[in-house]
């Protein structure tokens, strides 16, 4: 064959092929780039650990969040409605940037100490929900002022030690980033994941994955409720909570999440890109 054909049906080949070549480069570096998959699948097999990340938002153009609560009509508590887009709010000195992709989330905003982030799935399907949480020292509104009781921010000093039980076993945790996990983790009625080290934010913390049993009967716990974080009592059986404790300029801060036992796993995955949408810093 004549050489000039040898070397133009060789170099067609090449060109033939790119395409194919360069599909499966791609799916290569993208499957290098992302690792494992982040969305929870089931609560009786533990998904793997969400650790949130800043890099993905960017913190121009996002809108404030409403400063109110319970005034909307989305999710059980009146949440406002907040349609897709980047959105942020501003609690105890610091901006928290975040970035909605799907419709019917609704935002909660409790006397500017902590936000509430949710959706429901169905009529009355079930909910996940992101809890921004500032500096809390402590459960500071007197019992009885408007905000307080149930409004207490989740993620203040207050830690039952029975979940089911709580009556009279509120305690208050010392004052740092251990202190607050070892609590978190030693409360009867979760089954809790080892704390792990992580990064929110570009701040060091630590993670810890609480899981309400499925077996729970809410009916036997003090006032058929079920106590978590804070004077959080919101609680089913087989709940899901992820916690964020770390340390912001030589202050405590929480970010945690939930999602109920049932929820499918778009669900799951809508609420993990909520929470490595996340953006930290110093406000303005």
């Amino acid at each position: 064959m004549d050489p000039a054909l040898v070397k133009r049906s060789f170099a067609l080949s090449i060109l033939r092929d790119l395409p194919a070549a360069f599909s499966v480069f791609l799916l290569a570096g993208f499957a290098v780039g992302c690792g494992a998959s982040q969305v929870p699948t089931a609560v009786t097999s533990p998904s793997p650990l969400v650790t949130p990340s800043v890099t993905a938002v960017p913190s121009v153009g996002a809108a404030r969040v409403s400063s109110e609560h319970g005034t909307g009509t989305l999710g059980p508590y009146g949440g406002i409605a907040v349609p897709p887009g980047a959105y942020f709010v501003e609690l105890s000195g610091f901006r928290y940037t975040f970035t909605v992709t799907a419709s019917d989330w609704w935002t909660n905003n409790y006397n500017g100490t902590w936000l509430a982030i949710g959706k429901v799935y169905g009529e009355n399907g079930p909910m996940t929900r992101l809890f921004i949480v500032g500096e809390l020292p402590g459960c500071e509104m007197p019992k009885g002022a408007e905000g307080s009781g149930e409004f207490c921010p989740p993620g203040g000093v207050e830690v039952s030690a029975d979940a089911c039980h709580s009556s009279g076993t509120a305690f208050i945790p010392g004052a740092t980033v251990d202190d607050l996990v070892a609590a978190l983790a030693a409360v009867d009625g979760f089954e809790s994941s080892e704390p792990s080290a992580t990064t929110i934010g570009g701040y060091p913390g630590i993670h810890l994955r609480l899981t309400v049993p499925a077996d729970v009967h809410m009916a036997d716990c003090d006032g058929g409720q079920y106590h978590g974080i804070g004077a959080f009592w919101d609680i089913p059986p087989g709940q899901v909570q992820d916690v964020w404790v770390f340390d912001a300029d030589g202050h405590r801060r929480v970010i945690w999440s939930a999602f109920d036992g049932n929820t499918p796993a778009e669900a799951q995955a809508e609420l993990t890109q909520l929470i490595n949408s996340l953006e930290i810093k110093p406000a303005p």
